[in-house]
């Protein structure tokens, strides 16, 4: 079985119905496994540069140590996947220092590599990655946000922190400082899992249990999975931009 016959990959970005224009960027790999979601900050197009540079630097990094000598989940995927977010951040940080319309430009990330039996997660912010696993709908990261530390301190339950004033307000992102810490993490897959990567225009508005319901309906059709994410977003607002990728284990 070829890599690209291992999974499936569809994703999505959308400006919502509030915003000008779409910070967002989403981008995949078939032939690495690799699957990426940004969500840029600044403005002034800086986020929307912030969240381009976070992709692509991720992959074509990747790109350059992955496709050319090969690797597994056990032979170092985490750490790769790891350094990858670590080089883009440098990135986007030198850009922004180097640049006067470019200061104050930031990003989160989400990425997931996929490797036949296992995937490694690396993210910064409050992108998120789930899993649907059956009827199981589990949250794979921690958001990197002020309103997640304020839950986990017992300030806010998880009910108020979706409508808290400052629920936009991440902790860490890329492009800040010139080191930043990246959280990895390591998974089993298993045939029919379906990963999903999203951006906080879809996890402010739509609740776990909406999208574990939609994801469950649409079944095995990623595109009309997407679409649907999407659209409700949208229908609740739409006051971010919203950005979803599927992946499907086969």
């Amino acid at each position: 079985m070829s890599a690209s016959a291992a999974w499936e990959m569809c994703g999505l970005s959308d400006v919502g119905r509030t915003r000008e224009r779409n910070e967002d960027a989403v981008g995949w790999d078939l032939s690495m496994g690799l699957a990426i979601v940004s969500d840029g900050i600044g403005g002034r197009r800086c986020g929307e540069m912030a969240s381009r540079l976070a992709v692509e630097t991720i992959r074509e990094t990747l790109r350059k140590t992955v496709l050319a000598g090969g690797r597994g989940l056990d032979s170092g995927a985490p750490a790769l996947l790891q350094r990858s977010v670590e080089h883009a951040n440098e990135i986007i940080f030198h850009n922004a220092a180097e640049a006067a319309e470019h200061r104050g430009m930031a990003s989160t990330v989400v990425a997931a590599l996929f490797e036949r039996g296992g995937v490694a997660v690396a993210h910064v912010g409050d992108s998120r990655v789930y899993r649907l696993r059956g009827e199981a709908l589990d949250l794979l990261t921690t958001d990197h946000s002020l309103v997640s530390e304020m839950v986990a301190n017992g300030y806010l339950t998880a009910q108020e922190a979706l409508a808290h004033r400052h629920r936009n307000v991440v902790t860490r992102a890329l492009g800040v400082s010139a080191k930043i810490e990246v959280d990895v993490s390591q998974h089993t897959c298993r045939p029919g899992d379906i990963y999903l990567l999203c951006t906080d225009g879809l996890s402010n508005l739509v609740t776990d249990a909406e999208i574990q319901e939609t994801m469950m309906e649409a079944g095995a059709n990623l595109t009309a999975t997407s679409r649907c994410l999407v659209e409700s977003a949208n229908a609740k607002g739409g006051t971010d931009n919203v950005s979803v990728l599927l992946v499907r284990i086969n």
